[in-house]
């Protein structure tokens, strides 16, 4: 009696309901590692526009009190600058606050300074 190679019907279908435990408990966390990693992104992209706003001041944006707003692709740029007082202090300082908010106003990165004030 010859016996034929390969897989039995039953030994494929059992291969497949493992394969399908498997990825049911994978692909969940994968959707989930994703969303994390898009959302990561964001906020680095976010926060790199708001270092090289504040790169900007000093060089060719001057550093002067009040507020100002920009549009940077799809999210708002809040730059705000106060003064800063230090006792025993001859120096003008001031406080700037760079944020980068998404379309809903959620802040996606927020930086802050002491500059000197020209």
């Amino acid at each position: 009696m010859s016996r034929r190679a390969g897989y039995s019907l039953f030994e494929v279908l059992i291969a497949f309901a493992v394969m399908t435990m498997v990825l049911s408990a994978i692909l969940p966390h994968q959707a989930k590692f994703l969303e994390r990693s898009s959302s990561s992104f964001r906020r680095a992209e976010a926060a790199d526009i708001a270092y090289s706003r504040l790169s900007e001041l000093g060089v060719s944006r001057a550093v002067s009190p009040g507020e100002s707003s920009d549009w940077v692709e799809d999210w708002t740029l809040y730059q705000r600058i106060e003064p800063y007082s230090v006792t025993a202090s001859d120096v003008d300082l001031a406080e700037v606050t760079v944020e980068v908010r998404n379309a809903a106003g959620g802040v996606l990165f927020q930086a802050v300074e002491i500059r000197v004030l020209e």
